[in-house]
């Protein structure tokens, strides 16, 4: 799922007076040990100055930003879409941007320079691949719905007969085929589809729109343009004579275990990882409070926070259509009654309480989230008759197992389905790694990457049907 604290998009513009300002400007945010590189691309007509940034560790390129403004020898930079402001002094020598990065009420240190940063050499993992014993192949596939062109990987057991296909949808976030988390060089799904694949099941997995090679806008896509595509990728694996008219199924993980119930009626099986079942409001609510106490967050600041977003999820979910503007205006009011349910101390640590409310109403306005948190997986299970395995670790806090199995459970009860196993996987995280607390900051800290165990799970439960 998306983590708001740490940034999916970041977006910066630079000046410089008299200084030779358009150029590339490199820096690397640190976010509680997890370091971003990010790259800001100044250029323009004149004293008028456009910017686009890319994040390379996300994938992410050409993002636009909106306002720069100058005073001789700083800078302030505004993103209007991505809620962030940028304040910097640019040095004497023009090389340097001295700066600081707020975003939702958090503020980083952010130095640029014009000195490009390489990217760190990433060791191989223990369950990385290092040899590859079967066919692989890049494919470029079309969604002419959408005019998206989807870049991924195609992997094929050295056999005349492959029985099963199976086709990878990515979590929540701009994720790549791999799906990795490049800031702790984690690819879960290289080393599913490696196992998979050395085990007799074709693999096609596939970089989500608008990230690494696929074409597209990833900031303005919500779940109904991700099934889209996967079901472009769906139609692709039709037409190939070689799979065809192979068992074809879904693995989705986290959000994409929430889009493969929205296809199921295009293809043979399903398995959905650390998928929500629960409404998406309870989902983030459990989610909040379970990092928040696995982080030592005090129990005062857990209820508190789980009020106020109550209210906030609430009234999203009662007003569906209203315009982005007004959304954001009501908001605020509900931030800011919402400090109310806060012990003094807390609301005196926020501090000025029309700045926190526009800071956390500007969280929730974006196309995505306005889709997500209105989003009903029951109404897409209670639908599903075909084979469906889910998978949850009892320490995913992310998506927590025993709700999420149970409602995953009452849905499929729902449309009478009579081939379905919940597996609930003892001390496993959302990644399927073994965990000591799976609380997110411990990812970094496993040297696992896709438990094995899980992995024969999902093989022996797919080459069964």
């Amino acid at each position: 799922m998306r983590n708001w604290f740490l940034l999916a998009f970041l977006a910066i513009c630079t000046l410089s007076y008299g200084q030779d300002i358009k150029k590339s400007w490199y820096g690397t945010l640190d976010i509680q040990g997890t370091k971003l590189r990010i790259v800001f691309n100044v250029g323009g007509e004149g004293d008028q100055y456009v910017t686009t940034m890319d994040s390379p560790d996300q994938g992410a390129r050409g993002i636009a930003t909106d306002t720069t403004i100058y005073t001789g020898d700083s800078i302030f930079i505004r993103s209007n879409q991505l809620r962030m402001d940028y304040a910097g002094d640019v040095s004497a020598a023009g090389n340097r941007i001295t700066g600081t990065f707020t975003q939702n009420g958090f503020s980083f240190p952010l130095d640029l320079s014009d000195t490009e940063i390489q990217a760190p050499v990433d060791e191989l993992r223990i369950q990385d691949p290092r040899e590859f014993p079967y066919y692989a192949e890049e494919v470029l596939i079309p969604n002419y719905k959408d005019s998206v062109a989807l870049a991924g990987t195609l992997t094929m057991p050295y056999t005349a007969d492959v029985k099963h296909t199976v086709i990878l949808i990515t979590g929540s976030g701009p994720q790549d085929r791999n799906e990795e988390i490049t800031t702790i060089n984690h690819r879960p799904f290289l080393v599913l589809s490696d196992y998979l694949t050395r085990n007799g099941i074709a693999v096609l997995r596939y970089d989500d729109r608008g990230v690494a090679g696929s074409s597209g806008n990833y900031g303005a896509a919500t779940i109904d343009d991700f099934a889209r595509d996967t079901e472009a990728v769906i139609d692709f694996v039709k037409a190939r004579a070689d799979i065809g008219s192979s068992k074809i199924g879904l693995i989705g993980h986290s959000e994409g275990g929430m889009v493969a119930p929205m296809l199921a009626d295009q293809v043979d099986f399903l398995v959905l990882l650390g998928a929500p079942g629960t409404s998406t409001g309870q989902l983030l609510l459990s989610q909040s409070s379970l990092i928040s106490k696995a982080t030592g967050v005090e129990d005062t600041i857990i209820e508190a926070n789980d009020l106020m977003m109550r209210d906030a999820y609430t009234f999203m979910m009662e007003n569906p259509e209203i315009p982005d503007s007004t959304l954001y205006s009501e908001l605020q009011k509900v931030f800011i009654n919402g400090l109310n349910y806060y012990p003094q101390s807390a609301r005196n640590a926020i501090g000025d309480s029309i700045v926190f409310a526009r800071q956390q109403a500007a969280t929730l306005v974006s196309p995505w989230f306005r889709h997500f948190i209105n989003f009903v997986p029951y109404e897409y299970l209670s639908k599903v008759t075909k084979p469906l395995l889910a998978l949850n670790g009892t320490l995913d806090l992310q998506v927590p197992y025993n709700e999420n199995l149970r409602a995953i459970e009452l849905g499929l009860q729902a449309s009478g389905n009579e081939d379905f196993e919940l597996v609930a996987l003892e001390g496993l995280n959302h990644l399927f790694q073994t965990a000591i607390t799976g609380a997110p900051s411990e990812y970094k800290k496993l040297n696992e990457t896709f438990n094995e165990e899980a992995m024969k799970t999902i093989l022996d439960w797919i080459v069964a049907r």
